[in-house]
């Protein structure tokens, strides 16, 4: 069985975010992070870490 949870964490800065969600993906950690309040994704794509901006 799959199991999934979601966890929510803050930072000080974007910059502090930054660096938590891309080693996060990077390390594998998580398929996906979503950064608020601009929602920003980062995740693995064809061997590589995508970051995206989400358009509202």
């Amino acid at each position: 069985m799959t199991s999934a949870c979601v966890v929510f964490v803050t930072a000080s800065n974007r910059k502090e975010a930054d660096k938590i969600s891309k080693t996060i993906v990077k390390e594998r950690l998580a398929a996906c992070v979503n950064q608020l309040p601009s929602i920003r994704s980062r995740y693995w794509w064809k061997g590589k870490v995508e970051n995206k901006k989400i358009k509202v």
